[in-house]
């Protein structure tokens, strides 16, 4: 897609209504407790990665359980928590 001659790439670590918006303490706090959670006692076979300069943003990875057609794949997502 392009505007007045520009190129536009999706990137989805962007987004542009809630890169404009300053997160809320209370989501801050709760984002910071719920990866303090899930990093002291993660799920078997899940694994997060907060970015380093945006917590907002969070790099999962996902095994695939044993006796399950997802078996031996990985699934890699990147969550995106809304400002509030």
């Amino acid at each position: 897609m392009s505007t007045n001659g520009e190129q536009h790439r999706w990137n989805l670590l962007n987004c542009l209504d809630w890169d404009k918006k300053i997160p809320k303490v209370a989501a801050l706090a709760r984002i910071k407790r719920d990866i303090s959670n899930l990093l002291k006692d993660p799920p078997p076979g899940i694994f997060i990665a907060p970015e380093p300069d945006d917590i907002t943003k969070i790099h999962a990875l996902v095994v695939g359980p044993l006796d399950t057609p997802y078996q031996g794949g990985f699934f890699y997502f990147i969550l995106r928590c809304p400002p509030d």
